[in-house]
């Protein structure tokens, strides 16, 4: 029994053959591989899915800088080639040989410089690309809040807090009219171990203060109004930002007293969920004064997915907020 077949594109195919009679059933496999060159091959480095931008290219000048808290995928395209097989070594003496994936992603342990190969070969040649990439710490975790309301003329604090300052980090703070003033940055020791015996009580933080490293700014607001104050935080590996408002007046304001009702401050061991089923949030607020008052409450609703490998270190850690913020 002979059979001929032509093939439309080349490619790595399995042939298939089903013998039978009225008894008995025999099926037959065979390879078929229609084989092309390899032209015009290129390796690129970009995002993982566990990051907060996945597929897009790293940060820094050539865009080769990436987060150390998260793996890196590598991709390699042709322009023709068919039934490729992949060596890939990723520079800290890891390798992943003779697979057929043209993707690939690889978690790094230390933050330095790092030169990525990849051998790329079938019966009619091979290539060899490289690619060097950079892993730095990322600013992570970046919170800003004040003291409370303030009057114009006086001196009112801006906090800053942040969980990991990352690696030549730069941290600028607009304080909502309209210019910046650089904080600080994380070579210098700008920043200090926060502590809670240091935080005025009136301040409702959402996380343990002890595990952030923090920095206060003291502002005097000549006019009256509500500010937008922001800070930005970023190094060639990532950018962060967080904002809050602030409100100067002349009239005496009320003591706010906020609580969230329903969930905890921490992410960790917070009770699981079961999918599917309705989970309600909700706030309470208490106000004294003898006068009326309006409250305006805006949710902000984060993905709480995290990404941890075991050479890291023993701390989750979180994906920025940018990427987690959901509604």
């Amino acid at each position: 029994f002979n059979k001929t077949r032509s093939y439309s594109k080349p490619g790595c195919y399995k042939a298939m053959l089903v013998i039978w009679n009225l008894v008995s059933r025999v099926v037959l496999f065979a390879p078929v591989e229609v084989i092309e060159a390899i032209t015009k091959a290129q390796l690129k480095a970009v995002h993982s899915k566990y990051s907060a931008q996945p597929g897009t290219a790293g940060r820094g000048l050539a865009g080769k800088t990436f987060p150390l808290e998260y793996p890196v995928s590598f991709a390699v395209t042709t322009d023709t080639g068919s039934c490729l097989r992949y060596d890939w070594f990723y520079g800290d003496f890891s390798a992943l040989r003779n697979v057929s994936s043209h993707v690939t992603s690889h978690a790094y342990p230390l933050p330095g410089s790092y030169d990525v190969e990849v051998n790329i070969n079938n019966s009619l040649g091979e290539h060899n690309l490289r690619l060097s990439i950079a892993l730095q710490y990322s600013v992570m975790g970046l919170y800003l809040t004040s003291s409370g309301h303030g009057k114009p003329g006086e001196n009112l604090t801006l906090f800053v807090f942040c969980l990991s300052m990352g690696n030549n980090s730069q941290f600028v703070l607009d304080s909502g009219e309209g210019y910046n003033i650089t904080i600080g940055n994380s070579q210098n020791n700008t920043f200090a171990k926060a502590e809670k015996r240091f935080i005025d009580q009136n301040i409702n933080l959402p996380f343990d203060p002890s595990d952030y490293y923090a920095i206060a700014y003291r502002h005097v607001y000549s006019s009256e109004g509500v500010f937008k104050a922001q800070v930005w935080g970023w190094n060639n590996a990532s950018q962060q930002s967080a904002r809050t408002s602030v409100v100067i007046t002349k009239k005496s304001v009320p003591v706010l007293l906020v609580r969230l009702i329903g969930g905890k401050k921490s992410l960790l061991n917070i009770t699981s969920q079961l999918y599917g089923k309705a989970f309600t949030l909700s706030t309470q607020v208490e106000i004294l004064s003898n006068e009326r008052h309006s409250v305006k409450f805006k949710w902000r609703v984060f993905k709480a997915d995290s990404y941890h490998f075991s050479m890291s270190s023993s701390q989750t850690q979180l994906p920025p907020e940018s990427g987690r913020e959901i509604r």
